[in-house]
């Protein structure tokens, strides 16, 4: 690639293979990296191969080959391959050291972006957005981490599971593929599943979801499978309404899918087959939260999602304003955000939470028990807000004095608030 600055990177960590894409802003849309330069092969095995005692790590085909021939230990068990020994967040030994699940991703993530052709990555890279098929916190505090251990900011870092980087793909579309209800048909051998994406316009902003319509088993016989995948097409856009349906994943062709398609196509619905989808959706993510910012009026809402704002009265010149602390439309461990204040005097403070569902506002006080006595406005506090579950966000202040004259006492208060 010939970017070297700015660049906004989006990766599928995929149970059994991944792939990496970036954002060309000539044309204007995420292109993929391909596994092997000079080649149109996009995936690349989920696989990671450690030296022993040399430090020299090896991912993707590399991976499956010096583990095969030079010696080296691949990161995997009879029970767990490499992507479940780093979700579960197990330890893995090679040689005589052993390397905790965060600092493998940190080696397997370090050696794939390689494939961008970046001289230095963390100067490069801008932002980038990490898909896998199912998150769980652990799991995606733990690809932050790897990712932090890389060097990103973890401001510039995204988390996602499939539906969320579908939600960024699909809107991302021209607007007579995107004006309606959306579908995805993700492919598994013979296995289909299909997800309907679908927005509340009843109120600001549209409440975006992912819901699952139907699953199917198919046979292996083509014609077969073209007649029972048509009829479980029928059954799933029966409903009528949707303006785009994307198929994805192993296992489906259109060499053998004639009847299916035009059953799929036959209710209006423009249709686009491709392996691609989730990674570009994931740089999709990252380059609409840095820098498009034109999903205002939309959010999307998952399981993992915040569902209200929480944030402090503030003055601001002659009047008061709501600054907010967290917001809605974040997966939960991705809420962070920290701030400092200078109270009016009083030994409390009060947070306000905005529920997106169109619920009553309400207030929450924190008591700061034991904060020294100090004039009007010389007091500093930091405030820090962060979630523990979508459901919860928890509230930290600390005293930070107000200069020479106040010193710090660096008494902590701790508030959970439910969402």
């Amino acid at each position: 690639m010939k970017e070297v600055r700015r660049v906004l990177v989006g990766f599928e960590f995929g149970e059994k293979e991944s792939q990496i894409c970036y954002y060309d802003r000539k044309l204007r849309e995420p292109v993929s990296v391909p596994a092997r330069v000079g080649t149109n092969q996009l995936a690349f095995p989920t696989s990671l191969t450690g030296i022993p005692d040399s430090g020299e790590w090896h991912c993707g085909t590399e991976a499956e080959y010096f583990a095969a021939h030079e010696g080296g230990t691949a990161v995997r068990t009879a029970e767990d391959s490499f992507y479940e020994t780093v979700r579960k967040g197990k330890d893995f030994q090679i040689g005589e050291k052993r390397f905790g699940a965060d600092e493998l991703l940190e080696f397997f993530l370090r050696e794939s972006l390689k494939m961008l052709g970046l001289a230095d990555p963390v100067k490069s890279i801008a932002g980038i957005g990490v898909t896998v098929r199912a998150l769980t916190g652990d799991f995606a505090v733990r690809i932050q981490q790897a990712l932090g251990r890389i060097g990103f900011r973890r401001d510039i870092c995204f988390v996602m599971d499939e539906d969320e980087s579908f939600y960024y793909y699909g809107y991302s579309q021209r607007p007579e593929i995107s004006s309606r209800n959306m579908a995805l048909i993700c492919f598994d051998g013979d296995c289909a599943v299909c997800k309907s994406m679908s927005e509340n316009r009843t109120k600001k902003p549209f409440i975006v979801t992912v819901t699952e319509k139907g699953s199917t088993v198919l046979p292996d016989n083509f014609e077969e499978r073209d007649a029972s995948f048509a009829e479980a097409a029928e059954e799933w856009m029966k409903s009528g309404g949707f303006s785009g349906v994307f198929i994805t994943g192993s296992g489906f062709s259109p060499e053998w899918a004639s009847k299916s398609v035009k059953v799929l196509s036959g209710h209006g619905a423009r249709v686009f087959e491709g392996s691609n989808l989730h990674v570009k959706g994931a740089c999709w993510a990252v380059f609409e939260r840095l820098e498009r910012h034109a999903f205002k009026n939309r959010m999307f809402i998952g399981p993992d999602h915040v569902r209200a704002a929480v944030g402090i009265d503030i003055i601001e010149g002659n009047g008061q304003k709501f600054y907010p602390l967290i917001r809605p439309g974040l997966n939960w461990y991705e809420a962070f955000a920290d701030c400092e204040l200078i109270p009016d005097g009083r030994n409390d403070l009060f947070v306000t939470i905005i529920p997106s569902g169109g619920q009553a506002h309400r207030s929450e006080r924190i008591v700061l028990t034991g904060l020294p006595a100090r004039p009007d406005r010389a007091t500093r506090l930091r405030v820090r807000a962060s979630c523990t579950s979508p459901d919860t966000c928890r509230l930290d202040a600390e005293d930070l004095g107000f200069g020479e004259l106040f010193p710090a006492t660096h008494q902590h208060w701790t508030m959970d608030v439910s969402l």
